[in-house]
């Protein structure tokens, strides 16, 4: 739910100032790829225990 709320913010903020219009597939990576990594970062630390 955080990485949808921030991808959209973050497109939103660099289409009116920038005028950049983020594609809709690389939204959709950095999504999941946000995802893997905490879901990584996660493991990573559950082996240190």
């Amino acid at each position: 739910m955080y990485n949808i709320i921030g991808i959209s913010i973050a497109a939103e903020i660099l289409c009116t100032s920038l005028g950049i219009l983020l594609n809709l597939m690389v939204a959709g990576a950095v999504i999941i790829f946000s995802s893997l990594a905490v879901i990584f970062n996660l493991l990573r630390l559950n082996q240190h225990k």
